[in-house]
């Protein structure tokens, strides 16, 4: 496993995650996006599709795989990640899975080597439901809060990122937060 510099956005559905690492992306950051989507995507057209509704270990394993991908790819500059394998663990033990130690191993490896910066925990904007986002508003907020959880379980360096009047407003506050760290 390399050495990266990674800076991961998380928290619950509809954080406004994916729409502050565009910003952060407009603002010269490398990016990654979330793996979940891009697995949804390639797996709804498929016959006999691995979907976290359908068959939640096997969605989030595949999820994993492609998350690790991605992360090898980085090239070495700071890079915000849409989520992380850390994400995965929450969702495990929610469906009941308990914990998936391929996935917890790659993750302390991450920590340890100093991969995996800070954690940003987006506070959720109001909550809109989409193809991929089937959970309703109270289900969104116990996985906020088992995401949390986990990565203060890890004992991750967790920065909370409230609502703000725009995400531009949001992705200047973690610019700020990234720019002391380095």
């Amino acid at each position: 496993m390399e050495r990266h510099e990674f800076y991961i956005l998380t928290g619950g559905p509809c954080s406004g995650k994916t729409t502050t690492a565009g910003e952060l992306a407009r603002m010269g950051y490398d990016t990654v996006p979330e793996s979940a989507r891009d697995v949804i995507a390639e797996e709804q057209g498929k016959e006999q599709p691995v979907l976290p509704w359908t068959d939640l270990l096997g969605f989030q394993h595949k999820v994993f795989a492609k998350q690790m991908d991605l992360e090898a790819r980085a090239n070495g500059k700071p890079t915000i990640l849409d989520r992380s394998v850390i994400d995965n663990l929450a969702y495990c033990e929610l469906g009941g899975l308990g914990m998936q130690y391929d996935m917890l191993d790659y993750s302390v490896a991450s920590l340890l080597l100093g991969n995996y910066r800070k954690v940003f925990l987006l506070d959720p904007v109001p909550y809109k439901q989409d193809a991929e986002r089937r959970e309703d508003a109270q289900e969104a907020s116990r996985i906020h809060d088992a995401i949390g959880d986990i990565y203060k379980r890890l004992h991750c360096d967790i920065v909370k990122v409230p609502v703000m009047e725009s995400a531009t407003a949001r992705a200047e506050y973690i610019d700020r937060i990234i720019r002391e760290v380095g």
